[in-house]
């Protein structure tokens, strides 16, 4: 029987693994590009097959594990944080799942704390959820977390020919809501890239 010892750092070496980005995988995004509206120069940001558009006043940030895009939102209640995610064709759960998740990130929620919608955006699917203010429990699933009172969550999923796309904006609640708009910009510039 092999030794109990050799398996003790098993998990960590999943984790690193998991965690690795493929050499293959772009380790920059585009230049910036000027919107079709002059008073509102961004950058284009493209994952897989799809692009969208930064709003202006969004930081683009550095590349992180597991994510296509890392935005820093500023705000007087502090910066905000937008991380999208695409993991291809099939992955990642479906709707129901990601925002179930998404309102389980908030400590004692009430149904209707959480404001759904649904619209259509050049062809798209997407799916909203609002949570105004709350207890976020930031983190890794399954990891630590930390409590961040007051926190608000604008979040999208957008399906796509190429698979989902997930767009989470989490930050003091001041300043989701003061981004909402640029926000809801965002989503509604997402389309199939040229």
């Amino acid at each position: 029987m092999p030794d109990p010892k050799l398996f003790r750092h098993l998990p960590l070496a999943f984790l690193l693994v998991a965690c690795t980005r493929p050499e293959s995988e772009p380790t920059s995004h585009p230049a910036a590009q000027p919107l079709a509206s002059a008073t509102k120069p961004a950058a284009a940001t493209k994952a897989a097959d799809v692009v969208w558009t930064m709003p202006s006043s969004w930081k683009a940030m550095p590349d992180r594990p597991m994510r296509k895009a890392t935005y820093q939102v500023p705000g007087a209640a502090g910066a905000a944080e937008v991380a999208v995610f695409y993991f291809g064709v099939g992955q990642g759960g479906d709707v129901e799942a990601n925002i179930t998740r998404w309102l389980g990130q908030f400590k004692d929620l009430a149904p209707d704390q959480a404001e759904r919608d649904q619209r259509e955006v050049h062809g798209f699917s997407i799916s909203t959820v609002r949570v105004k203010e709350g207890t976020f429990s930031s983190g890794m699933p399954g990891g630590p977390t930390v409590p961040q009172e007051k926190y608000g969550l604008n979040a999208a999923v957008v399906e796509t020919p190429a698979g989902p796309y997930f767009f989470k904006m989490t930050g003091p609640s001041a300043t989701v809501d003061a981004e909402e708009g640029h926000f809801s910009e965002l989503l509604g510039s997402v389309e199939l890239a040229p």
